[in-house]
């Protein structure tokens, strides 16, 4: 007897993108806008000291002669917790905290039904133009999230979840523009001791920073204008970062030669950015103007918090990091890129944010040459391209970390600092990433380990979308191979067919399988006998096989019919008395002694 089949196979997978926090944002609100709370004068308030903006204004002159990265803000350093609410005891109150905990309990605790409760507290820094947070310890169990508005709820920043839990334990918040705000946290009431908030510092903007007092010079370049239009890949790769929430630069998303969408940006090594502060960077991506030489009118929405350090080499500024959460693909971002081969550039192209400004676009058409930093004899020490001056546009303090991209679009080097400004002709100098590639000799001290992971040893690298899709192709052996079925042909009772089943990955992200199963569950006759696929990640053109095996064993109809109503072949069922309904109706129910005038009905009720 031979049996002929042809078996329909689920793979189970996920393509491993992020929770977009634009989701998240429509099926979330902060509490207190859908609940009736206590009204928010009765609510705890933080009153941070006043800032002395004369002092402040003197110390960033010398911080300039310094050669110091801009500062747009002062950081208070806190040590605030909500502490954990009785929830037996009448809200609203305070929480408590454990013993031997010198941290300061604030805020206030309500509740909102048996299962939720919520915790605000106001902030309130006098004069400020925008504040921002640092948590130096947030872990937040799952249902529970954190929001951060301004009391009129005008500004609101998307709610951070356990999505936002990173292992160094840190959350980073972007600016919400006021001098007053609130931070609001919701928890089911059986998360109380799962969660961790510590409020370290208090970031008090003086500056503007998203609507800067001191503009940037008007020889800029909105990168909106026509001077943009053969670089608008390469603008979408280049963002304006904070670190500790009061200093600021410029950076570029940067390919690797595995283009697996690993987020390496790419910044000035005089930023600062080394392994413990690194999680307090945060990302704001395209912040420009939307139109040419118009109103400012860039917004901040786009962003995201937390970096891993990777490489710094100071002979050259350079300062790789990975940011901590994958890339967003609502941001509609680009990988940059990159020429390791030192050569002097014909001309050049920078990208910039001048002085936290909206995004800025600088030409220079001549030849660039190779000098040590802030000297023009040439060679030098050969670890700085030099431009001489700038056709179009300039730089200011706020570029520096910014790439200088060579007439391929690909990034040579990033921004070190110089003397260029508009109204004068004067030089700016890039660290080069030739000389960055090889750095100190170390991994944390070069570029080649994380932007050559395979070690090709190739030379230049051209930039691509940060789209974050897998392209999922499921062949089999026999043609064709592509109908998403398996034909096992004839084959034998006791006897068996294996068949071979390829999983390719011909997209851009990674591909993450958890599970393959049968999809029609008639398990006797089919096996899978390697699990090469399960559990595994699928890179960017690779794939990976497993086997399936056919073994017919003789049956009956009585048990083919039983086998396809257990899994669930059939809606409707219509049958006449006789053995085949003892058979189903064991399917659901254990089969019980009854009378011989009880009826099958009667018996599955029991």
């Amino acid at each position: 007897m031979k049996k002929i089949c042809v078996l329909s196979l689920l793979v189970i997978f996920t393509c491993g993108l992020p929770v977009l926090a634009a989701n998240l944002q429509q099926t979330i609100q902060p509490t207190a806008l859908g609940h009736s709370l206590s009204p928010l004068e009765n609510v705890d308030s933080l009153k941070m000291p006043s800032v002395n903006l004369d002092e402040v204004l003197n110390e960033d002159k010398k911080r300039i002669e310094e050669g110091l990265p801009p500062r747009f803000a002062i950081p208070m350093k806190v040590q605030v917790i909500p502490g954990i609410p009785t929830l037996n005891n009448e809200l609203p109150h305070k929480g408590s905290k454990r013993i031997n905990d010198s941290r300061q309990v604030m805020g206030t605790w309500e509740k909102i039904n048996e299962e939720i409760v919520v915790w605000r507290l106001r902030v309130n820094s006098p004069g400020a133009l925008s504040l921002n947070f640092g948590f130096t310890r947030y872990i937040m169990p799952p249902k529970g999230h954190l929001f951060i508005y301004s009391p009129d709820y005008k500004h609101l920043l998307r709610p951070f979840t356990d999505q936002d839990n990173e292992e160094h334990g840190q959350l980073w918040t972007p600016i919400i523009f006021g001098d007053e705000v609130v931070i609001e946290l919701t928890m089911p009431a059986k998360a109380i001791n799962a969660f961790e908030l510590e409020l370290g510092f208090v970031n008090h903007d003086y500056k503007g920073f998203g609507r800067p007092l001191d503009k940037s010079g008007t020889c800029n370049v909105d990168v909106i204008c026509p001077e943009g239009d053969g670089w608008r890949d390469q603008i979408r790769s280049v963002a304006v970062y904070t670190k500790g929430g009061s200093l600021s630069c410029s950076g570029a998303l940067i390919n690797n030669t595995a283009e697996d969408n690993t987020p390496f940006f790419l910044t000035a090594n005089h930023c600062g950015i080394n392994t413990s502060n690194a999680p307090s960077t945060v990302v704001y991506w395209n912040y420009e103007t939307s139109t040419c030489g118009g109103t400012p009118d860039g917004q901040l929405n786009d962003f995201q918090t937390g970096a891993i350090f990777r490489a710094s080499y100071p002979a050259s500024d350079m300062t790789l990091v990975e940011l901590d959460d994958p890339i967003d693909t609502a941001h509609n971002l680009f990988f940059s890129g990159w020429d390791r081969n030192g050569t002097n550039p014909a001309s050049a192209t920078a990208i910039h944010h001048p002085s936290v400004d909206e995004k800025r676009i600088s030409i220079e058409n001549y030849n660039l040459s190779t000098t040590s930093y802030l000297y023009s004899t040439t060679p030098g020490n050969g670890t700085h391209f030099r431009v001489a001056d700038w056709d179009i546009g300039t730089t200011e303090t706020g570029s520096s970390g910014s790439p200088l991209f060579d007439p391929n679009h690909r990034i040579v080097g990033q921004l070190h600092g110089g003397y260029a400004a508009c109204g004068n002709n004067l030089a700016d100098w890039y660290g080069k990433l030739s000389v960055s590639w090889i750095g100190g000799g170390y991994a944390n001290t070069r570029l080649s380990d994380w932007l050559d992971p395979g070690n090709t040893g190739l030379t230049t690298l051209d930039g691509r979308n940060a789209d974050n899709n897998a392209n999922i192709t499921v062949t089999d052996s026999v043609p064709p191979i592509n109908d998403n079925s398996i034909p096992f042909g004839d084959v034998s009772v006791g006897s068996f067919s294996d068949q071979t089943v390829t999983v390719s990955n011909d997209g851009n992200a990674n591909l993450d399988i958890y599970a393959i199963a049968q999809s029609n569950q008639l398990a006797a006759p089919f096996s899978i006998l390697s699990y090469h696929c399960s559990g595994t990640t699928v890179n960017p053109s690779a794939s990976c096989t497993f086997t399936v095996r056919f073994s017919p064993i003789a049956t009956g109809t009585r048990g083919l019919i039983k086998d396809l109503v257990k899994n669930n072949m059939f809606n409707i069922l219509i049958t006449t008395c006789g053995t085949l309904d003892h058979d189903l109706a064991r399917i659901w129910k254990d089969y019980y002694h009854g009378s011989f005038s009880a009826d099958d009905r009667e018996l599955h009720k029991k």
